[in-house]
């Protein structure tokens, strides 16, 4: 069979040919794959990553006939490229591997998403987290999840098991907890998922329920001192502390209720324009919780010192 010229970089050559034609040659950054066909195969598909370098020195001649090279080198890799990390080193690696390592990296897989189904992250102090839950997830890069490999795990509780070696569906049922989860004071409550990839290394991910107590807000013509009810009928958001802007519609006195734990407020500004609003010192009131689990706290309370007609915006500190 005839030879064909062919051209590589500023090296022609002929096939079955080649090492000696561009031992030589600098292969340019834009090379990707030259096909020769000679009859003695002496030569395969090569595919060069290395940009401008001594092919020589990125690729080795296949073994007679079995049409798959190798490369060996023992110096570590001083940078990380493609798939193939710093400080990798080589010995007999098939071009195959070489190139698959290289341009299609490992994909390591994580949890997008871990929650409880239909669970709220955010409790009033006395509710509950119900029994027999369903605890739901996602997956990046699912497919290199090691098979049966999940675990579910209530680490507050614990680290008790809930689940062990489930597959990586997304969903799984439990008849945990076989009590409701509640906390009397302000507290978290952290569960796990874990995993392993196929490379057998693990991942995780967190989902925690928080619970906190009201604090209340709001307008009245009450001149107070105000009693349980009344707070708790003012505007309500669960909190960690005294520091917010409030918003106040229009008339009335303002009122500010917040759990004693919080400390005392002792600023008060009008957002507009940064000028204190006179409020009166706090009266202290125990209010008792409609939770599941009823909880009761002492909460101080601060009216301001006069009859606001407008709506405002308060800064309390």
């Amino acid at each position: 069979m005839a030879r064909e010229t062919r051209t590589l970089g500023n090296q022609t050559f002929q096939d079955g040919n080649l090492k000696a034609a561009v031992d030589g040659a600098l292969v340019p950054a834009n090379f990707t794959a030259v096909h020769l066909s000679s009859a003695d195969t002496e030569w395969e598909d090569f595919v060069d990553a290395f940009g401008a370098v001594s092919l020589a020195n990125a690729i080795v001649q296949a073994a007679a006939g079995s049409g798959v090279g190798s490369y060996t080198n023992a110096t570590p890799m001083p940078v990380a490229v493609g798939g193939w990390p710093a400080f990798s080193t080589f010995s007999g690696a098939t071009l195959q591997h070489m190139f698959d390592g290289l341009l299609y990296p490992y994909q390591l897989p994580s949890f997008s998403a871990f929650a409880i189904d239909g669970q709220s992250v955010l409790l009033e102090v006395g509710a509950e987290i119900a029994i027999n839950r369903t605890f739901t997830w996602s997956t990046i890069n699912s497919g290199n999840v090691e098979v049966n490999s999940i675990d579910l795990i209530d680490v507050t509780g614990g680290s008790v098991v809930i689940a062990s070696s489930i597959a990586n569906d997304g969903t799984q049922a439990t008849s945990y907890p076989a009590a409701a989860i509640t906390k009397a004071s302000p507290a978290t409550h952290v569960f796990q998922i874990d995993g392993q990839n196929t490379n057998l290394d693990a991942f995780s991910r967190t989902f925690t329920v928080t619970w906190q107590w009201l604090r209340f807000y709001g307008v009245s013509a009450n001149a107070g001192p105000i009693i349980e009810t009344d707070i708790e009928a003012l505007s309500s958001e669960l909190s960690a502390t005294l520091a917010s802007t409030y918003v106040f519609g229009t008339g009335g006195y303002k009122y500010i209720a917040y759990p004693a734990s919080f400390g005392t407020a002792s600023s008060f500004k009008d957002a507009s324009t940064n000028l204190d609003v006179p409020f009166e010192a706090h009266y202290t009131v125990n209010v008792t919780n409609s939770t599941a689990n009823p909880q009761t706290t002492s909460y101080r309370v601060h009216r301001s010192t006069n009859i606001i007609g407008s709506a405002i915006n308060i800064i309390v500190s």
